[in-house]
């Protein structure tokens, strides 16, 4: 009888882990690492950055090393001594940011954990912030806006400026376009109408795929030869 899914999930990573604690060198036998997840839906964050702090030094704001995870959200660090460590996950400056600590009580300590990290949680309910995320939303295929014909005929110029969140499944939230700043009624017209069907490449953090609040600015210009261009 095969065991549960997630069970062989579970034992896979926590194999995959041990394996690359095995592979430090003979140079450092002491070994920080393990596994680091989304808490909600413990998919593997990667490419997400770790900060490792050694509090035995008596300061903790001092990082000794830093790295990021792999494609299967695995780390490692070499480890500085006997006594307890901080690691701390996600942008320094984000408020993403979380921690954990751990105990090395020999020299020839290997510590491997799973570490569940709230990324989703700390998002918020709404969206992400730009600064908030590893990779920020953008627009699948560059598409031009349909210039107002009323506007068109007068040859005007405009500019609106909006506010949106992008989803996870990169399309625009409805309801969640505020116009921050519009030259004309017509352009902000255009400009919904336009965000009603623009496909985006989501927003991901740790490779996870989040919304995003999005602000952008849409100019309508006519060029030279008289062909509106966005």
């Amino acid at each position: 009888m095969k065991p549960p899914t997630t069970q062989r999930t579970l034992v896979q990573s926590l194999i995959a882990c041990a394996a690359l604690l095995a592979s430090v060198t003979s140079a450092s036998a002491q070994s920080i690492g393990g596994e680091v997840v989304e808490a909600m839906t413990a998919q593997p964050l990667r490419s997400y950055p770790v900060r490792l702090y050694y509090l035995a030094q008596g300061d903790s704001t001092q990082i000794c090393d830093s790295t990021t995870t792999d494609e299967r959200g695995l780390f490692q660090f070499g480890g500085q001594g006997v006594g307890a460590y901080r690691l701390e996950f996600g942008p320094p400056t984000s408020r993403l940011a979380s921690s954990a600590q751990v105990e090395a009580r020999a020299r020839d300590t290997t510590i491997a954990v799973r570490f569940r990290v709230p990324v989703l949680e700390l998002g918020g309910a709404r969206a992400f912030a730009a600064k908030d995320v590893q990779q920020v939303a953008q627009q699948r295929a560059i598409l031009p806006l349909r210039y107002p014909a009323d506007l068109w005929s007068i040859r005007m110029p405009g500019e609106v400026d909006v506010q949106f969140i992008v989803d996870a499944a990169g399309s625009v939230r409805a309801g969640s376009v505020t116009v921050l700043r519009s030259s004309h009624p017509s352009f902000t017209r255009a400009v919904a109408d336009f965000l009603r069907t623009a496909k985006f490449q989501p927003a991901r953090v740790g490779g996870i795929a989040v919304p995003q609040l999005v602000e952008e600015p849409f100019t309508f210009t006519i060029s030279r030869g008289g062909i509106p261009a966005p």
